[in-house]
């Protein structure tokens, strides 16, 4: 996988550099967009769809020999998410090298690629043009790719001054996508970029709309004006800062409306999914749901030893590194997920559905674990990203390249979900035979989820993470998609816990009702909008098919 990193970092320059030659270009030769397109649909987020198809292919093969050698990749994986939450005392006292773990796995994921020729048969892999995006499109749809990629100095290839931001639309009839510039970064992730926080945090004042409505002006806009008129459906596919930024949040200090008000919305991974409409009937999912809400923290002795079986927790406490975070911090408790959990229960069960319920001292990460492909999986408690949630510009020479794929291996590891007695892991001393507590991206990313329709993180900042250009994010999202969700649902911020609960059970109750995830999760949004408007309340989740 990081080798794949290192080669695509080493070919996005020349993409970088078409993007640029594209732009400058497009209105004296317009078929040019056309090739940008498809160049965009080549490449958006190719390092996690063969990630998720080598998963599936190496489960899918009936081959016991490869299956065991993936095995063990997943759990080498996990032992490096574990070592890596501890300092290096504490590694060394445990036996863990992290740099053999990490050679061990690459070892080991070689072996699998060369044993099952998995590569031979992703390059034979149908392409997808424009074109075939355009069929899928109703008369009243239109498709968006957002694009960011450094400014260029044509001559000598050379980054100068900030990053470039356009958006490509696509419309049913129209005979070449467009092209439409948009602000420069030092706009986009700086100025507009602060006031959106400022705009989404709970300070939010409505009086204030007029203020923010130079958000919609630089973010949302000139993507409007390019629509034709009419268009009520639009599906978009973010990159950069649009990845952390809820468009449907947005004012239009015109219409005196918020973008969700408006138009609606479609989040895509990318627009290339549209064509895979034609592909065939959508499977059939698992009509089951398991649900994780409200677990205890900090368990009594007698749970955690319970927990622990045979073997006994480390006494007393140790300085941490990584980990000191974990092991100092009491993390309050969130009775609403309870509630949101129970209703969900109730809901669903009501509906013929087969439930599993991990509640307080069983909402451990080991039950996440053995999960076998739930239809859905919905999963409530505290969320996290540590580390610098920016976004990188360009890698210069193999070096760097080596570096990128290094940071994002790091950000999967710094970005998860805390589960039931994970303060009582970090403040006995590592070293248990059993799970630390806390679901990383990195391990989430070997979850057992081929079959999942539906994944909603109920937590903060869940859709945080490490902004790669033609990646996306590296955190939660990336782990859930490339285990195999089909969507996902996530948070950009700080969630409230009892209006999250609220949004949560309205959502399900209009999709087991309608059949349609997005139309559903809009109309839930609506009903918190109505009694909260602050965006803060209703805006900080999105979802992404």
């Amino acid at each position: 996988e990081n080798e794949r990193k290192v080669y695509w970092q080493r070919i996005q320059d020349a993409v970088d550099a078409f993007y640029v030659f594209g732009l400058e270009r497009a209105s004296e030769n317009p078929q040019i967009v056309r090739e940008l397109y498809n160049i965009r649909l080549a490449t958006k987020s190719q390092l996690m769809n063969k990630s998720a198809k080598i998963k599936k292919a190496v489960e899918n093969s009936g081959n016991a020999v490869l299956i065991g050698k993936f095995e063990q990749w997943v759990t080498t994986r996990n032992a490096i998410a574990k070592a890596s939450q501890v300092d290096t005392e504490q590694q060394k006292e445990q036996g863990w090298d992290i740099d053999q773990l990490a050679d061990k796995a690459n070892a080991l994921e070689k072996e699998i690629a060369s044993k099952s020729g998995i590569f031979n048969r992703l390059s034979a892999d149908k392409k997808v043009s424009w074109q075939d995006v355009r069929t899928q499109l109703a008369p009243k749809d239109a498709a968006v790719e957002i694009l960011r990629f450094p400014k260029l100095d044509m001559e000598t290839f050379e980054a100068v001054d900030t990053t470039c931001y356009a958006a490509m639309i696509i419309t049913p009839h129209a005979a070449m996508p467009e092209i439409v510039p948009l602000a420069t970064g030092r706009y986009l992730e700086r100025l507009y970029f602060r006031m959106y926080k400022e705009y989404s945090g709970t300070s939010y004042n409505e009086k204030e709309n007029k203020r923010y409505g130079s958000l919609y002006d630089h973010y949302w806009k000139p993507i409007a004006e390019a629509l034709p008129k009419g268009t009520e459906n639009v599906y978009v596919s973010n990159a950069g800062v649009y990845n952390q930024v809820n468009l449907n949040t947005l004012y239009n200090p015109v219409s005196r409306k918020h973008v969700i008000d408006e138009i609606n919305l479609h989040y895509k991974w990318s627009t290339a999914e549209l064509a895979k409409i034609a592909e065939g009937p959508a499977k059939d999912r698992p009509s089951s749901i398991a649900m994780i809400g409200n677990p205890i923290y900090v368990m009594s002795d007698k749970d955690y030893r319970e927990r622990l079986g045979n073997a006994e927790a480390g006494e007393g406490s140790r300085a941490l590194s990584t980990g000191e975070w974990l092991s100092k911090k009491r993390f309050p408790p969130l009775p609403g997920t309870l509630k949101e959990v129970d209703d969900l229960y109730q809901l669903f069960g009501d509906r013929g559905w087969e439930t599993m319920r991990y509640v307080e001292n069983d909402a451990t990460e080991g039950n996440v674990k053995q999960l076998d492909n739930p239809g859905v999986l919905h999963i409530a408690t505290h969320g996290y990203f540590r580390g610098k949630n920016g976004l990188r510009d360009r890698a210069d020479g193999i070096g760097a390249s080596m570096k990128m794929a290094a940071s994002t291996q790091e950000a999967m590891l710094n970005s998860g979900l805390l589960l039931a007695g994970v303060s009582n892991y970090y403040q006995s001393g590592a070293g248990s035979p059993i799970d630390d507590g806390v679901l990383t991206a990195y391990e989430a990313s070997t979850l057992n989820l081929d079959e999942t329709d539906l994944v909603v993180l109920s937590a903060c900042e869940t859709g945080l993470g490490r902004i790669e250009a033609g990646e996306g994010v590296y955190g939660l999202q990336r782990a859930f998609k490339i285990a195999g969700a089909e969507t996902v649902l996530m948070s950009l911020w700080n969630v409230n816990d009892k209006f999250t609960q609220m949004l949560m059970t309205s959502f399900y109750e209009n999709w087991l009702s309608s059949g349609n995830k997005t139309e559903a999760f809009v109309a839930a949004q609506k009903k918190i909008k109505s009694i909260k408007p602050a965006p803060y309340f209703w805006g900080a989740f999105v979802l992404v098919e």
